[in-house]
């Protein structure tokens, strides 16, 4: 069996003992304080891959969104361009019937001096 340490010799080691320590540890296992740490930086890790993933699905939404919103004023455009069709075809058959008018009521106008 060993002598037990004096005071002075125990209080040596006891300092040394303390100096040489990791400040971090405390009565939390090393192992512990290792796994605890390594889940902390994989929850951070999750949490800002979550984050990215959120921004990334919010843009595509607002993306969907602007693309639905074109889509609407394109149809409204074509349909502009049908009704503006529309109108032009019924223009020129209305200018032309103006014009067969015009030229019957000329030769009318052209006869009846002729025959005077």
């Amino acid at each position: 069996m060993l002598p037990p340490l004096a005071e002075a010799q125990l209080a040596a080691s006891n300092a040394n003992r303390a100096a040489r320590s990791d400040f971090k540890s405390g009565i939390l296992p090393v192992e512990y304080a290792l796994r605890y740490r390594q889940e902390f930086v994989d929850r951070l890790w999750m949490r800002s891959v979550g984050a990215v993933l959120a921004v990334y699905l919010f843009g595509v939404m607002i993306y969907m969104a602007g693309a639905q919103w074109q889509g609407m004023k394109t149809q409204e455009a074509v349909k502009n361009l049908a009704s503006l069709s529309r109108e032009y075809t019924n223009t020129l058959q209305f200018k032309a019937q103006l014009e067969i008018l015009q030229n019957r009521q000329a030769l009318k106008f052209a006869r009846s001096i002729a025959g005077t």
